[in-house]
């Protein structure tokens, strides 16, 4: 329709017309690209959103578990100074732990949780390329560090983890136990202790010593982690609101 009509002002030498037909041509094409880019971007709103609020799932539960991980960790630094102390106190004429005492230090000596790992909702944006989605720049880098910061952690965990198992062996040489793993914690059960070759194992301290420190590296990797999990969270709150 509005290329007959060209056609005929032209024919008529109509230019005013010509011109005027060209401007609602160049007008049309203006509005209808604002109009494709209008709906790209209130899409691209919307799926930015849907991606915040999943990856604010994501951390929730990260930060959940980091926070366990640090209970454990902890209890493990605690466990070990209270049988170094035992230890200590023997060598100075003290008593040494009762059985419930040292089934409580054991039970919870060498305890460790494994770290979160990266969140899954980012790890599918950048397989994606979907990532440019979130506007937030400061938010992009807090999740591509604490992607970085979690691989690294597991990695090392693992090598730590080994580490705290073989010091165990030496610990528990003395303990003969039964571990009731279908409990929602760990119950254990001390049948017998060898308390005097337990003090007097020249190796017992030593691991003891060996598995706090490792605790203490575990505690603090899973403490760099949870913080940059909480900045990462709470930048994903700054931008939902």
């Amino acid at each position: 329709m509005l290329l007959r009509r060209v056609i005929e002002h032209v024919k008529a030498q109509n230019w005013t017309a010509v011109g005027l037909d060209f401007v609602i041509v160049v007008v049309g094409v203006f509005i209808g690209i604002q109009v494709s880019n209008w709906n790209d971007a209130r899409a691209q709103r919307a799926q930015e959103a849907l991606y915040l609020q999943r990856l604010g799932q994501d951390f929730d539960f990260i930060i959940e578990r980091l926070e366990v991980g640090l209970g454990a960790t902890r209890g493990s630094v605690e466990a070990g100074q209270l049988l170094l102390g035992y230890i200590e106190a023997s060598e100075d004429g003290g008593d040494g732990p009762s059985d419930a005492e040292a089934a409580a230090a054991l039970g919870r000596i060498g305890a460790s949780f494994v770290p979160a790992g990266p969140s899954a909702t980012f790890a599918e944006m950048v397989s994606t390329g979907d990532l440019s989605i979130i506007r937030d720049e400061a938010l992009r880098d807090a999740l591509f560090e604490y992607d970085l910061a979690a691989s690294s952690n597991r990695d090392g965990w693992r090598l730590l983890r080994q580490s705290i198992i073989e010091e165990q062996r030496t610990v528990f040489a003395y303990f003969e136990a039964e571990f009731d793993t279908s409990a929602e914690q760990l119950a254990l059960s001390i049948t017998g202790f060898d308390e005097a070759g337990f003090l007097a194992d020249e190796k017992v301290s030593p691991a003891i010593g060996i598995i706090a420190g490792i605790s203490i590296n575990e505690n603090q990797l899973l403490r760099q982690q949870l913080e940059r999990a909480r900045r990462v969270r709470e930048r994903i709150g700054e931008e939902r609101n």
